[in-house]
């Protein structure tokens, strides 16, 4: 929104707090059913609002110590926050590096984290430290083409927010 229409908007509710009245439509919304029940519709919705933006996952507190953790499933990414062993609080996809299972689930506190398949370990900043191929070997560096750590996400300071 550009600075205009910032202070337009912000003079319109101005007005309507000194009038104590509100924005009345001239006649009431009606949503069609197909709304509420189209699957196209729905996708629509989570690009628009869950993907395309920051996700709150909570403040920084709810992370105190080294190893708290805590997961979710937004629009269908899952995603972990930590706090990591040096103080520094981390996002990161919760999936393996290598068949894209989940690490972790619910919340908790954990020194690692380890994917139920092949049992690929990650530390608390999301690197790997090792699993079912030791991490040297040519059958590890093909599953781990990117990087040995797990995906990361942005993370702010004294909120999560994710995204």
């Amino acid at each position: 929104m550009n600075r205009q229409d910032q202070i337009g908007l912000l003079k319109r509710l101005l007005h309507y707090v000194d009038n104590r009245t509100t924005a009345m439509a001239d006649a009431p919304w009606r949503n069609d059913v197909s709304v509420y029940t189209d699957a196209n519709h729905f996708a629509r919705e989570q690009q628009v609002l869950f993907r395309r933006h920051p996700i709150l996952m909570g403040f920084a507190s709810e992370w105190s110590e080294p190893g708290a953790f805590r997961t979710d499933d937004y629009c269908g990414v899952p995603v972990m926050v930590v706090r990591g062993r040096d103080g520094k609080l981390r996002a990161f996809l919760n999936v393996c590096r290598h068949r894209g299972a989940k690490v972790a689930a619910g919340c908790g506190k954990a020194r690692m984290f380890a994917c139920p398949y092949h049992a690929w370990t990650y530390d608390l900043s999301g690197k790997v430290l090792g699993g079912g191929a030791s991490p040297t070997s040519a059958v590890f560096r093909t599953c781990v083409p990117s990087g040995r750590r797990l995906p990361s996400c942005r993370c702010a300071r004294s909120m999560a927010w994710c995204g």
